[in-house]
């Protein structure tokens, strides 16, 4: 099921004779817990899936169990030493030829990400340098941002602010990390779909939210990195962090938008900033330790998730992306930029 996606339900009966089916509501008591172990003992590297309980209103010990799997951008799967697939209402060997076309369906969307974040960054390249965060979902239409609505500027308004106040962290960082600030400037129609523009006070302080038909949300800021007097360069992390909190949640709403339910791609580049240390070095709360800089080149990293975890756990998604980064810079005794 995991090769194209699916859902099982748990706790309705079939009539083979009659062909037809009818409620039979199951005990739900430790069956998700139960099905979710069964998946991790038989599958090899299991893909993602979601086990929801339905309960009756009449009585909540009693339901349905709801298997969902998306389609999996590491399919095929193996299980008992073989891959299967479903035909019809049966499970089914996959054929060698099956199996390579889903390796390489599975190639094709590792190259993904690279290809998504090299195409934002060649879009700003005139800009200058900063961080690109980028979701795109892996099996997509190309109408999804017509679908969303949010080409319409009064409704993307309303989206980004909702956005902000969805995701409020317990740290404020010295620069703000709201999407919504972009509401102040232009909103611009491009080849492959609309982009918001708002330039702030600063000479490097350049934004951009890009929307594409297909459902691909491209975000640039040019103010990650800040050169000070005596040549000292600066990062601001925890605005870098918590941008990727909300830019991947917000990618997450507009795929929720149009109901879309797959695997999608994360990814975030820093550019520009070789031998910057955090600015969190700067504040009073510092207990000090060891001054890490960033290494020579890109910090560039991309990982494939569940559109629903844009939804309900982007700030975990973001983590992946920004950790390796925080560990590197920021001092003992920082507060984490990512709790909220």
């Amino acid at each position: 099921m995991a090769n194209d996606g699916g859902s099982i339900v748990y706790g309705i009966a079939e009539d083979k004779v009659t062909g037809t089916f009818h409620p039979h509501p199951i005990a739900l008591a430790g069956q998700s817990e139960r099905l979710s172990d069964v998946i991790h003992q038989l599958i090899l590297d299991p893909p993602v899936f979601r086990v929801l309980d339905v309960p009756l209103p009449e009585d909540p010990s009693l339901g349905f169990l709801v298997l969902a799997v998306p389609a999996s951008p590491l399919a095929p799967h193996m299980v008992k030493k073989a891959f299967w697939g479903r035909a019809g209402t049966i499970n089914v060997k996959l054929s060698q030829g099956e199996v390579d076309r889903l390796y390489a369906r599975r190639r094709i969307w590792e190259r993904d990400a690279e290809e998504a974040l090299q195409a934002a960054i060649g879009e700003n390249r005139g800009v200058g340098n900063g961080i690109y965060l980028v979701a795109r979902p892996l099996l997509a239409g190309s109408d999804l941002l017509t679908r969303s609505g949010l080409e319409d500027r009064e409704r993307l308004g309303r989206v980004l602010i909702d956005n902000d106040n969805r995701t409020q962290f317990k740290t404020a960082p010295a620069l703000s990390s709201a999407l919504s600030i972009l509401m102040n400037g232009q909103m611009l129609p491009t080849l492959g779909g609309v982009a918001l523009e708002f330039n702030g006070p600063g000479d490097h302080d350049h934004h951009r939210l890009e929307l594409l038909s297909d459902g691909t949300v491209r975000f640039y800021w040019s103010g990650a990195a800040q050169r000070r007097q005596g040549g000292l360069t600066t990062i601001f992390d925890s605005t870098c962090a918590q941008l990727a909190v909300r830019v991947l949640a917000f990618a997450g709403r507009l795929l929720q938008l149009v109901g879309y339910d797959g695997p999608a791609t994360a990814a975030v580049c820093i550019r520009g900033a070789q031998g910057a240390v955090s600015d969190a070095w700067l504040s009073p709360e510092s207990q000090g330790g060891n001054l890490g800089v960033l290494p020579p080149g890109d910090y560039q990293k991309a990982l494939r998730v569940d559109s629903a975890e844009l939804v309900h756990d982007a700030s975990r998604v973001a983590g992946l992306l920004m950790r390796p980064i925080l560990r590197v810079l920021r001092p003992s005794g920082a507060a984490d930029p990512l709790e909220i």
